[in-house]
């Protein structure tokens, strides 16, 4: 029996007034606390790569109110701001052109670390060049990310914007024929320790300043910057030139940069020119594909190739580890976690398309060599709600009432904005033809059918109730089921509503001329021509999901697993599932320990074992691809089965 002090000593000095079983728990006397000597700055890369992951693991406590709306230099874009331009690279005497899209992100360093490839963020903490005593202030430093993406490349600057502008770090690819960098990397990129002054506080016209200190291992940096008035800009804004030249540590000369940016206010960088030796990098606004001229862009593919499950049996389980990929700083594990909702989407071109934990930012994957790298980083503004791909499309939904369209190649192409925030994925409306469309919804309860390629409306129709549902389109009508049980058919031409009836609950399915609902208990059928109600089935357990295969409805809950035909006859019935989804004339279905391939009639095609997941607690969603299917969960990596 273990004995128990009652307000004495322990010979150490240490008093309680009520019984302890064991010291060492308790909490250190305040007014005993000896004073904690102070610690060097964290300068090891080993430290500092400890500390971008206990920040990057930070932002999930606070993730979603990371975005800085006010204060700091009256240069500084706001948090989501998007401006199109035009690259324009000159070297060798050969001029390339290309269509370019920048976007501002304006954060706290909390949200903004987890927001960055791997090894590009532990550089970005040194350069900050904090204390151990300062450690805990890091997540509130306030910092603003630009990243210029011309198709299939991304340029990344990250500034200090407490007070100045200060860049801390830049991040780009080498282009096609350009030398490397001084340290001889397949990028080019700098950390800069202290931040190298792109704008000064309280600068004006007349103004100079020059700072120094280290831009990475072995390399200092010296700048001199003057801020002049533009020409051809609106007033207020106002010009900077200089030069930043790179030596090594002796002194010799490695580099000279000349530099002159137009800023305006609100807006940040409008006008870029960058000269390094003969080759100049010249970036400037135009509107396109309104300029002209405006580098050739081929139409965005709008339709992807359907599943191909002809011989699940001879899939096999590959265990995916996507890695981040800083062009300069190399590769590194993910940082943080994907957010679980919006899903995962795939697009026409093989991308995998997650949002990160923030919800603020979408990172596209591609398969390289082999593994899953990440590609691009899309920051369209806000909060994500929902997201969806057509073809090489992106369609993105935002907490700023706006819907945007990305190419997968990383473009922002349109964006609209919306009554209200739309939280359902849109439909294809027309997926192989030449105007394809998408019916997106607001939770408002307006329904909109736009452009896919431009974002251009094409009609509006209200709903009559509030829509969190995806919109469900089937030949000539599109399905919207409202909040109130209302479910109402639109014509996919023009929005005239086709028929409403309530009291229904569940998310529409459509198999042949039935619009089918599945909740609250109970699956109906409704003819698709009238909303005529045809049949009505009961189904016991908590409701996991549905999917359509071939011309059957798969319905999956916690007790068991029914096939349904058109008629609302049962042809099937299996164990509980997790999820479902439908691949053409197959499906997909997991249970908490197994991973199904299926038939439409419930025959199984193949099957592979899971770790277990106990009900209550999965975080599973299957991503249905053109040659298999993938299963992801909390983290960046995930299973797919293909051949």
């Amino acid at each position: 029996m273990t004995s128990v002090t009652w307000g004495t000593e322990d010979g150490t000095g240490r008093w309680s007034p009520f019984p302890v079983q064991d010291w060492e728990l308790l909490p250190a006397d305040p007014a005993a606390e000896p004073e904690q000597p102070r610690r060097p700055a964290l300068r090891p890369l080993l430290i500092i790569t400890a500390c971008l992951v206990l920040l990057a693991g930070s932002i999930f406590t606070i993730e979603r109110i990371g975005a800085i709306t006010a204060g700091g230099s009256p240069y500084l874009p706001a948090d989501g701001t998007m401006s199109r331009g035009i690259r324009e690279v000159a070297a060798a005497g050969r001029t390339d052109q290309h269509p370019a899209v920048t976007e501002a992100a304006v954060r706290f360093a909390s949200a903004m670390f987890g927001s960055t490839d791997f090894a590009f963020g532990t550089q970005l903490i040194g350069a900050l060049d904090v204390s151990a005593d300062e450690l805990g202030e890091v997540g509130r430093i306030r910092l603003w990310r630009s990243i210029l993406t011309t198709p299939d490349r991304q340029s990344t600057a990250v500034y200090r914007v407490d007070d100045g502008i200060d860049l801390i770090g830049e991040d780009r690819p080498l282009d096609d024929g350009e030398r490397a960098g001084p340290d001889g990397s397949a990028g080019r990129g700098y950390a800069y320790r202290p931040g190298l002054t792109e704008l000064p506080a309280g600068a004006v016209v007349g103004s100079t300043w020059r700072d120094r200190g280290a831009a990475g291992d072995g390399i200092e940096y010296a700048s001199d910057f003057r801020a002049e008035a533009p020409a051809g800009h609106p007033a207020g804004c106002l010009q900077t030139s200089g030069r930043i030249r790179y030596t090594d540590e002796a002194g010799a000369e490695l580099e000279v940069r000349r530099v002159r940016r137009v800023w305006c206010p609100g807006r940040g960088i409008v006008e870029s020119v960058q000269t390094v030796g003969d080759r100049t990098d010249t970036v400037r606004p135009a509107d396109w594909p309104a300029a002209d001229p405006v580098p050739a862009t081929d139409p965005v593919p709008t339709a992807g190739p359907a599943p191909d499950w002809t011989d699940p049996g001879r899939w096999r389980a590959i265990e995916q580890s996507p890695v981040s990929v800083s062009p300069r700083f190399g590769e590194a594990p993910m940082t943080g976690v994907p957010a679980s909702m919006p899903p995962p989407v795939i697009t026409g071109g093989g991308r995998l398309v997650r949002v990160s934990q923030t919800g603020q930012d979408l990172v596209v994957l591609a398969g390289e060599g082999g593994s899953l790298r990440s590609v691009l980083r899309l920051h369209p503004g806000g909060t994500i709600t929902a997201l969806a791909g057509f073809g090489r499309m992106i369609i993105v939904s935002t907490s700023l009432r706006q819907v945007i369209g990305y190419s997968d190649n990383g473009l922002r192409l349109w964006q609209r904005d919306l009554p209200e925030v739309a939280e359902a994925r849109p439909a294809l409306i027309g997926a192989r033809s030449d105007d394809p469309r998408i019916a997106l919804a607001t939770i408002d309860g307006t329904v909109f059918a736009l452009r896919l390629r431009t974002g251009e409306e094409v009609w509006r129709q209200p709903a009559g109730a509030q829509v969190f549902q995806a919109p469900v389109v089937a030949g000539d009508r599109v399905v919207v089921g409202g909040d109130d049980g209302t479910l109402t058919a639109l014509a996919a031409a023009d929005g005239a509503e086709q028929w409403s009836v309530s009291g229904v609950i569940g998310q529409p399915r459509v198999i042949g001329s039935l619009v089918i609902t599945t909740g609250d208990g109970v699956i109906e059928g409704r003819d698709l021509a009238d909303g005529r109600g045809r049949w009505r089935l009961p189904y016991a357990g908590t409701l996991s999901g549905t999917a359509v295969a071939a011309d059957r409805l798969i319905v999956a809950t916690r007790v068991g697993t029914m096939i349904l035909d058109e008629s609302g006859t049962v042809r099937g019935r299996l164990g509980p599932l997790v999820g479902v989804v439908g691949a053409g004339s197959r499906w997909a279905g997991w249970s908490t320990d197994r991973m199904l391939i299926m038939g439409a009639d419930g025959t199984e095609s193949a099957g592979w074992p899971l770790p277990l997941e106990t009900w209550g607690t999965g975080t599973r969603t299957a991503l249905v691809t053109p040659v298999g299917v993938q299963l992801h969960g909390a983290g960046w990596g995930f299973t797919e089965w293909a051949p």
